[in-house]
């Protein structure tokens, strides 16, 4: 996922987003194959926009079976520390399964 940069004018960072994209397109590349190999359905997409909205999305879109994502720490009796994340609002707002790892 690449977050777009609000307040700026439409196109103006489209050829930083382009770079951006490609280049998270070959990590996944790397990281999947391992997975694929050993004979795992994988299907990435690297998409631009606002994080949780555009995953919510293509679960729907895409019918997904299981999301995997990393979530970060949230202490205990911390003050509200990690419910603004990405991993919570999509776990929220998700119809499919989620796998959050830490």
């Amino acid at each position: 996922m690449v977050q777009r940069v609000s307040g700026f004018a439409p196109g103006e960072f489209d050829a930083c987003y382009r770079r951006l994209v490609e280049r998270s397109e070959r990590k996944l590349r790397q990281i999947t194959r391992k997975f694929a190999e050993g004979g795992f359905d994988v299907r990435t997409a690297v998409r631009v926009g606002e994080p949780a909205a555009e995953i919510v999305r293509a679960t729907q879109r895409e019918r997904v079976d299981l999301v995997v994502m990393g979530s970060p720490k949230v202490r205990p009796g911390g003050r509200q520390r990690g419910w603004g994340t990405t991993s919570y609002k999509v776990g929220i707002f998700c119809q499919c399964p989620i796998l959050l790892v830490k």
